[in-house]
């Protein structure tokens, strides 16, 4: 494997195409007999590919990591490759991570914020409410601890009261988020300004 490894920085300096890089990565680390030295070797090409900016290769290489780890593949692992697919722009390999890490650790902030963060790039107008459901979700796994999460409780739940106030004009749960702000943020002028206005609306 570590002569792949050597092909690999080759290709790398010499102009090398992604997937030349990549298929050295992965000859190499189907050499090894030892499932912790194939994980390593992947590691280091995940490494280099998130170096040199190229994110999505980086993905690519950590999702050969979880199919080798299968059943024994941790949060970091999914959310490292769900990570990559994000930063390269690739949403819906991204989401899909996102979604299994969700479903295997619900409890956890860090599958629920990655998808509400997606949605709203995909729907940045708010109008076909793609980040709403992880939105909810979200901020129902924050509300677990509010004094460490009372800023992401803030703006999550500043973000719903925004969507039920201009996109659905649903004031009854524009109010409802609205005032669970103002429980973390009492003298916030624009929070009690806001109720003052759909409560007379």
């Amino acid at each position: 494997s570590g002569d792949y490894k050597l092909l690999a920085d080759i290709l790398a300096k010499t102009g090398g195409t992604g997937d030349e890089i990549y298929n050295a990565y992965t000859k190499g680390a189907a050499l090894d007999s030892v499932l912790t030295s194939k994980v390593d070797f992947l590691k280091q090409g995940a490494e280099e590919f998130k170096k040199n900016g190229d994110r999505v290769r980086e993905g690519d290489i950590r999702m050969e990591i979880l199919k080798l780890k299968a059943d024994k593949a941790g949060q970091r692992d999914y959310f490292d490759a769900g990570f990559a697919y994000y930063q390269g722009n690739s949403y819906e390999k991204s989401k899909g991570l996102f979604n299994t890490y969700s479903q295997k650790w619900p409890d956890e902030t860090f599958g629920w914020q990655m998808l509400f963060t997606i949605g709203r790039l995909e729907d940045s107008t708010m109008e076909k409410g793609l980040a709403v459901p992880y939105a909810i979700k979200y901020l129902e796994v924050l509300e677990k601890d509010t004094t460490k999460n009372r800023k992401s409780i803030l703006s999550t739940a500043g973000y719903l009261a925004q969507y039920y106030a201009n996109i659905t004009k649903d004031k009854v749960k524009a109010l409802e988020y609205l005032k669970k702000m103002l429980v973390f943020d009492p003298t916030n002028e624009g929070i009690i300004g806001n109720i003052k206005a759909l409560e007379k609306s």
